[in-house]
């Protein structure tokens, strides 16, 4: 199986997995919102901010409406460009589980593949928000 084929075994489309992606993108969108708003308290323009962090004054903005998927790095970057702590905060989901040892193992090939193809991106909370809208 190759890490971009889907398996039957690993449902992200479920209820408990929809709720969760829910959950995550609050969670994104909440941190983007609380850098911005250390930004603009410490009184810094996009165009500093840029310049500190060697990105263009157009993928700030981009970053701060949501509408890029930065990679990790870079909002960390951010963050230490405007003196901003971020605390992260990993918890397991009671009742989730891969059911069996193929969906390891699929999980686990996506290391030797394009971390920039594989990495999680904020501009997935569309395609979340979407499911979401249709279950309700």
């Amino acid at each position: 199986m190759s890490p971009h084929q889907t398996t039957d075994s690993l449902d992200l489309s479920s209820d408990e997995a929809v709720e969760l992606a829910s959950r995550l993108t609050r969670g994104a969108r909440r941190l983007v919102r609380d850098l911005v708003r250390v930004r603009d308290q410490r009184g810094f323009s996009r165009s500093q901010l840029a310049d500190a962090i060697g990105i263009h004054k157009s993928g700030i903005s981009r970053f701060e409406r949501q509408e890029t998927s930065p990679r990790l790095e870079t909002v960390l970057r951010y963050a230490q460009a405007v003196g901003a702590d971020i605390m992260f905060a990993v918890e397991p989901v009671d009742g989730w589980h891969c059911a069996d040892d193929a969906v390891v193992t699929h999980l686990r090939s996506w290391r030797g593949s394009s971390a920039a193809h594989n990495a999680p991106r904020l501009d997935d909370q569309g395609v979340w928000e979407e499911r979401i809208a249709v279950r309700l």
